[in-house]
């Protein structure tokens, strides 16, 4: 099961907002009925944000991935990985079910995001017309100059994705963090009222 439960299970899992303990029992009490486990979740602690007025920020892990063990046993390398959330209060959430890619050589994959940049076309002309041989020589020729071009001229655009993604789940765990600590803050101040 993968999806938004709408609820949390544990108190650990809610920052600046409140925890129900009824409704969290409710939520455990099914997953333990169906015999479900939660995930190990990777890139990432909550899954849902919302800033409320006044500078009150509220986070929880809204959304989660429960399997059984007969399942599990199937896919025993499988995680749950949150993603960056571009236009939704949610992340997206990514369940890789098998081992994790082989550092073998990566396969050549032309990128169609080339041909919109004007040095690539005469490139390709030239290099196709300049290599003597067959076609399959011309073709090396041309997968050898199109990896130089990507890292010279118009760089890794998935690198680049990887990075601002990075930067994202950055400022993410920061927001999280800043919430946490003004909730330390504000529990130290009612402490000291109290006393």
């Amino acid at each position: 099961m993968l999806g938004d439960f709408n609820e949390v299970m544990h108190p650990n899992e809610v920052l600046g907002g409140n925890f129900h303990l009824f409704r969290s029992i409710l939520l455990s009490n099914m997953a333990f009925v169906s015999g479900l486990i939660d995930f190990e979740t990777k890139g990432g602690h909550v899954t849902w944000r919302k800033n409320i007025q006044n500078g009150v920020h509220i986070r929880k892990k809204l959304d989660r991935c429960l399997a059984n063990p007969k399942w599990l046993l199937l896919f025993p390398h499988s995680m749950e990985k949150l993603l960056v959330s571009n236009n939704s209060d949610h992340n997206p959430i990514l369940v890789h079910c098998l081992k994790s890619p082989s550092q073998r050589k990566e396969a050549f994959h032309f990128q169609a995001a080339w041909m919109n940049h004007p040095d690539y076309p005469p490139l390709i002309d030239h290099v196709w017309r300049g290599t003597p041989g067959d076609a399959i020589c011309k073709l090396d020729e041309v997968r050898d100059q199109s990896i130089l071009f990507n890292k010279t001229t118009f760089g890794n655009i998935f690198r680049k994705k990887q990075q601002l993604e990075a930067r994202i789940r950055g400022i993410h765990r920061q927001l999280d963090h800043t919430v946490t600590s003004d909730l330390t803050r504000q529990e130290r101040m009612l402490q000291d009222e109290y006393q």
